[in-house]
């Protein structure tokens, strides 16, 4: 549990990630509430899987992977969907 606590603690802020130099252009594209939205749906995913995850602990996953996280959200909020006509 300890490791698990500590992994968490590794996690990156919200506003850190907001602050790369990478999510600039996320912004500008999908904007800020969409991507601060996406930021925290995608640290909620890895929260999730370290709590999940059993002894030992895994290591805390890095920025670069929340910020491809991120991008798949926002991807994924922007894909067509299909609606049933009838």
């Amino acid at each position: 549990m300890a490791k698990t606590s500590q992994a968490l603690r590794k996690l990156p802020a919200v506003h850190v990630l907001l602050d790369r130099p990478e999510t600039a252009g996320l912004t500008e594209l999908f904007g800020r509430e969409r991507v601060v939205a996406a930021i925290r749906a995608a640290l909620a995913v890895e929260r999730a899987a370290l709590r999940k995850a059993r002894a030992p602990a895994p290591p805390a996953p890095t920025v670069e992977a929340v910020l491809t996280e991120v991008r798949r959200i926002l991807a994924a909020q922007e894909a067509p969907r299909l609606r049933r006509v009838v």
